[in-house]
């Protein structure tokens, strides 16, 4: 095969020795070259040849702006009018109102009960979304999209409400096109769980350093003004907790991982992806004031560190940042910047501490590095929820902390957000929202981490009167700080009636599609679908931008690599830039594959790196119920209901006329034995099928064989019947 010379940068856009030494390996002026498209020898060729999906972009993870809806709103009636009358929300006139003045729409569990009627409920929940997509006034796409976040706190509600509500809001995102991010607080709101605070190991102990031996049965937290929080802290270390969350995750997420593996390979990015916790913390979101448990019972008008109210014991305080004001019971609020890890409030989380073996500090006093190792580990259980028992896809997984409370002094580091399969994410407020190097440059900037994926679940940099230049010079810091995935309001009824932001907002998702020079969003290639052949399989792949590299990498186990990549990298590490198409030798048991791609340099002239699913091949079955692969063809649910089931699927059309193409259902993923459905469908494109029982999980597929190519076996779908 003749040689080409390629621009030394396009082959070695990065020094990555460590993750890809194949890199480094080819990096030389004068590169072989690739096999162009369907250019795989031998019997493969047909194969490939037979692979076109007719799909050359797929925008599996785009770059997200989004908006937070917050679930604590309270439904104000006088504002029905005002939404029932506005013809781009198109509130529906015959069901009850579930908004206020900020919002026409409330996205909170609670409105299961407020609107009972599901069919009524699924049009508010979709003019909920046309809310978002109205007033912002952007309906395009491309590598920057805009999404809406829905909060659900796990223990905050019955878990069946909980499951049917997060149903409707994935009804109402789908029918609307509208990408969807879930995030699950799995911290702050238990309130359903009053048992839980039964048992005081549950719960963490407050105090002094030297004498932190009380249990903490109250604590505050402050989100724009201080709250009593109804619940004790909780231990993160407590198995009860943990199993308490793990079961309604177990409940919730087969939800969203059916919608993903439902939608079509261009509509992948509708699903935006889940955030974990809300700032998740020891001591910042539930902190304890010095004896704060003799509050209980008394009025929370009177509580600690509140301006003094009338009737209230109190009065004038130097706090530690120099001021005198007057406060209940001559209580400062928190303060991390002087006050260290506790913010001279109680310190908490000596129980966790204690469950795990952590050291300590002198005369066990509590350390920085005890605070985040609980954290990290309470990280580590919710990606074993997440990733390993619910099989949700990492490149689509944010963390979610808090790390700006003290700087250096405060509870916990940056790095603590963190986890091998998640994006790390932080909130950002104020000045660091504007300049988010100010604070994450230490954290994001390093060699290390610079070209990789981060976040920003929470982010708000004004209030009301800021003009739109100053919005606009906001939002383009922060999505073109490094590599940003995601930018969520924090919260969508703070500026869904500021003209200035949401004109700003429009402005910045538009950057993109219009070739503005300092957007720089890479989205990753995927695999779109693979053929079982007699020496490996064959992969379709996703087309890649211009002006971006990508390496397929392969390994004998599922494990991620703190920054995210696949490994240990031991079976495949090719490079594929400009190639649709890609061979793997054929493996004697299960195998792992990922694409990586890096792309453009932004005006922090730093690459991005971004990284595709996780795809399993299986020796037998080259797409199994694991692997969020396109399939060969490719299979989805078109809808479902009580009983029934309509399967879509898609074919080459250049297969030849006559191939015979087979519809499958079956009660175990092996497909042996068939033993629900089996029918010849070539010509079709859809099926629907009835007479399934409620709450049993089912698998669906398409095959077709072929003497050219073997075997083509599609995705496997698996779906759980809905009950009446």
């Amino acid at each position: 095969m003749e040689k080409k010379t390629l621009p030394r940068w396009y082959v070695c856009a990065r020094p990555f020795a460590t993750a890809l030494p194949f890199v480094l390996a080819a990096c030389s002026a004068d590169v072989a070259e690739t096999p162009d498209e369907d250019e795989i020898v031998g019997e493969s060729q047909a194969a490939v040849t037979a692979t076109g999906l007719g799909i050359d972009t797929v925008l599996e993870a785009p770059q997200y702006l989004a908006v937070r809806k917050t679930n604590t709103a309270l439904v104000n009636q006088g504002a029905r009018t005002a939404c029932v009358t506005d013809a781009g929300i198109q509130y529906p006139t015959a069901a009850p109102f579930y908004g206020n003045s900020q919002t026409c729409v409330i996205m909170n569990s609670s409105i299961v009960d407020a609107v009972p009627d599901r069919g009524q409920r699924v049009e508010v929940l979709r003019a909920g979304f046309r809310e978002v997509r109205s007033r912002v006034g952007f309906n395009a796409g491309g590598g920057r999209q805009l999404a809406t976040e829905v909060i659900i706190d796990t223990l905050g509600a019955e878990p069946a409400k909980l499951k049917t509500y997060l149903e409707d809001v994935v009804a109402a995102a789908r029918a609307e096109s509208m990408p969807l991010l879930v995030a699950f607080d799995t911290v702050d709101w238990a309130s359903a769980r009053q048992d839980l605070w039964l048992d005081e190991t549950n719960f963490e102990l407050g105090g002094p350093d030297a004498a932190h031996v009380e249990p903490a049965r109250i604590a505050w937290r402050n989100w724009g003004s201080q709250i009593r929080v109804g619940t004790p802290p909780p231990n993160l270390h407590s198995a009860a907790f943990r199993q308490a969350n793990a079961a309604v995750l177990a409940l919730l997420l087969p939800v969203l991982r059916n919608y993903a593996r439902s939608l079509p390979p261009d509509a992948q990015h509708l699903f935006a992806g889940i955030v974990l916790g809300t700032e998740i913390s020891v001591g910042v979101n539930h902190y304890i004031y010095p004896n704060g448990n003799a509050y209980i019972n008394q009025p929370s008008t009177c509580d600690p560190g509140l301006p003094l109210a009338a009737g209230c014991p109190g009065g004038p305080v130097t706090c530690p940042n120099g001021q005198t004001n007057s406060y209940n019971r001559w209580q400062c609020p928190p303060d991390f910047a002087s006050g260290g890890l506790s913010g001279h409030m109680w310190q908490l989380g000596f129980r966790a501490a204690s469950e795990m073996g952590l050291p300590l500090g002198p005369n066990g006093t509590m350390t920085r590095q005890a605070l985040d190792a609980i954290v990290t580990d309470y990280l580590s259980f919710l990606n074993h929820q997440v990733r390993v028992v619910n099989d949700m896809p990492t490149h689509k997984i944010f963390s979610h902390a808090g790390g700006t409370w003290g700087g250096a002094q405060g509870p916990h580091s940056l790095g603590v957000a963190r986890f091998g399969s998640m994006i790390p994410g932080w909130s950002l407020y104020g000045s660091q929202a504007s300049n988010p190097a100010a604070l994450l440059d230490p954290e994001v900037a390093t060699p290390v981490h610079v070209a990789l994926p981060w976040a920003t679940p929470e982010w708000l940099p004004f209030g009301a009167g800021a003009s739109e230049t100053s919005w606009r010079n906001a939002f383009r810091a922060t999505a073109n700080y490094h590599n940003n995935r995601l930018v969520s309001v924090g919260n969508w009824e703070s500026i869904s009636n500021d003209a200035n932001a949401r004109n700003a907002l429009r402005t910045v998702l538009g950057d993109v599609n219009a070739g503005a020079a300092s957007s720089c969003v890479v989205t990753p290639r995927v695999v779109l679908g693979m053929a079982k052949l007699s020496d490996g399989v064959a992969l379709r792949l996703s087309a890649g931008a211009p002006g971006t590299a990508s390496y397929l990498v392969g390994s004998t186990g599922s494990g991620i690599n703190d920054d995210g990549l696949l490994g240990p990298i031991n079976l495949v590490n090719t490079a594929v830039t400009g190639k649709t198409s890609q061979l793997v030798a054929a493996q004697a048991a299960p195998s792992f594959l990922q694409v990586v791609t890096d792309g453009c340099a932004g005006v922090d002239g730093n690459a991005r790196r971004v990284y595709s699913p996780v795809y399993t091949v299986d020796s037998a079955v080259p797409s199994s119920a694991k692997s969020y692969v396109s399939g060969y063809p490719r299979v989805y649910a078109r809808s479902q209901s009580s009983g029934s089931v309509t399967v879509a699927w898609e074919l080459d059309p250049t297969l030849p006329a006559g191939t015979a193409v087979y519809f499958n259902i079956a009660t175990s993923p092996s497909f042996s034995p068939i033993d629900v459905h089996n029918e010849r469908v070539d010509g079709y494109h859809t099926s629907t099928r009835g007479g399934l029982q409620p709450g049993t999980t089912y698998y669906a597929r398409v095959v077709h064989p072929d003497p050219n190519v073997g075997v083509a076996y599609s995705n496997t779908l698996a779906f759980t019947v809905a009950n009446p």
